[in-house]
């Protein structure tokens, strides 16, 4: 398994960097119309299978409005466990479906969306919450650089993003943690109740 971010530019030797270190899976997050205007580099590649599972986080759409709504990036992972339970079951599943090849799951940034998939596989895989903040946290650290692309765009675009978008502090994934925990019991009842089986749950703690 391997996580990233946008794909979209990639040249040729990088999707064949990708298809020998073993990606047969590629799973995008990306809304379809960000597809549609940034196509990744692997939705038409022989050998990797490709798949769209579309999660509006409301930035790729533009829609920042709706971001005020929310007290910080927590609130907004919590809305992703309740209204992606779909998309959610078929990433899991897609990716037992290729059990000997490398799945490859991304959004637009490789932060939110694809921070939920893994924070649900680590804690599948026993991996302990102190641990999976951690690694959420750092992200922030190696996006320095997009995060001050990406500021400067919708400056010019005259839009604001509210400064926790551009956040990965702890505290915001422990929320949606916690929120699972508490409503769930542990990630376990939350996979099988948006739709992933038993069996299925016991070999995604063996991938």
């Amino acid at each position: 398994i391997s996580v990233s971010d946008s794909l979209e530019e990639l040249i040729p030797a990088d999707v064949e960097m990708l298809r020998e270190y073993g990606v047969g899976c590629c799973i995008d997050f990306r809304t379809a119309d960000t597809c549609e205007k940034h196509p990744s580099a692997l939705s038409h590649v022989d050998g990797i299978d490709y798949y769209n599972l579309p999660i509006d986080d409301h930035i790729g759409n533009g829609d920042l409005e709706a971001l005020t709504q929310y007290q910080d990036m927590g609130d907004l992972y919590i809305e992703f466990l309740e209204r992606n339970k779909q998309e959610f079951c078929t990433a899991l599943q897609m990716i037992l479906q290729h059990p000997n090849q490398v799945t490859l799951y991304h959004c637009t940034a490789g932060k939110d969306r694809t921070g939920i998939l893994s924070m649900l596989l680590l804690k599948l895989a026993g991996v302990p919450e102190d641990r999976i903040l951690a690694d959420y946290q750092v992200t922030e650290h190696y996006m320095t650089e997009k995060f001050a692309r990406m500021r400067e765009f919708f400056e010019q675009c005259h839009q604001k993003i509210p400064e926790y978008g551009f956040s990965s502090a702890p505290e915001q994934m422990k929320k949606a943690m916690t929120y699972l925990n508490m409503k769930y019991g542990n990630v376990e009842r939350y996979v099988e109740a948006i739709g992933v089986s038993k069996g299925e749950c016991e070999k995604l703690k063996r991938v």
